[in-house]
């Protein structure tokens, strides 16, 4: 990282982005409801996994007492 040249940007300036003419519009609150999901989701999910864990703990104590 000593070497490395400082930027403003981490994109090319050599390769600008350019509006799609030719492509269909997109909803953008479809877009940004999955993009949010996505979020939720992978910021959920060791909760939810630690509730699975506890749940399977209490089932198995629950079987060697029936």
């Amino acid at each position: 990282m000593e070497d490395a040249k400082p930027m403003k940007t981490p994109m090319h300036a050599s390769n600008p982005l350019s509006k799609d003419e030719l492509g269909k519009p997109v909803d953008q609150t479809i877009y940004r409801s999955m993009i949010g999901s996505l979020l939720y989701v992978t910021s959920s999910g060791p909760d939810i996994m630690q509730v699975y864990v506890y749940v399977l703990d209490f089932s198995l104590i629950l079987e060697n007492y029936i």
